[in-house]
């Protein structure tokens, strides 16, 4: 699991970037010639750079880091997985044994319970809801500056979305 965390820790900024992306290649469309197309992906390329030299990015970068190099957080994530893994195969055996289903509940309850205690945890998750949210309102900025979402698709939420697909 923390392998999966790792490497989905490591693609925010490409989503988040790309969400960016998408937002200003929507206000685009398919109108505008390749010159313009290059000027403005010029600028979005510019506006990703200078959130990245930004104070909020750094901060994520940091407290990502921090997260994925805490050997405790490596070693209670592996034992998540391992007791998750554990109740998967007991409950989908032939004749589960109700006893170890509850106490692989158990252990992964109070797994889990130290995973979402954990300060570092806690303040990677908090630096990262605050870079998400900076993303968001630029992404909202733009997209209601250019006037690209329709009033019941998009949610405006950029932090959860897979791309920008519901455009006037």
């Amino acid at each position: 699991m923390f392998f999966i965390l790792s490497k989905f820790a490591q693609n925010q900024t490409i989503v988040i970037l790309k969400n960016i992306f998408c937002v200003i290649m929507a206000w685009l469309g398919v109108k505008v010639i390749r010159k313009e197309k290059d000027v403005y992906i010029k600028k979005a390329m510019e506006l990703a750079n200078e959130i990245k030299s930004g104070s909020d990015y750094k901060n994520y970068v940091k407290m990502k880091e921090k997260y994925e190099s805490d050997e405790r957080m490596k070693k209670l994530n592996e034992n998540f997985e391992i007791e998750k893994d554990k109740l998967n195969e007991e409950m989908s055996s032939d004749k589960p044994d109700s006893l170890k289903i509850k106490t692989i509940s158990e252990n992964l309850r109070a797994i889990y319970l130290e995973i979402n205690t954990n300060k570092t945890k806690i303040k990677y998750e908090k630096t990262k809801e605050k870079y998400g949210s900076l993303i968001g309102e630029i992404c909202n900025i733009i997209s209601g500056e250019v006037g690209v979402f329709s009033s019941a698709g998009c949610l405006m939420s950029c932090s959860d979305c897979s791309g920008c697909t519901d455009f006037v």
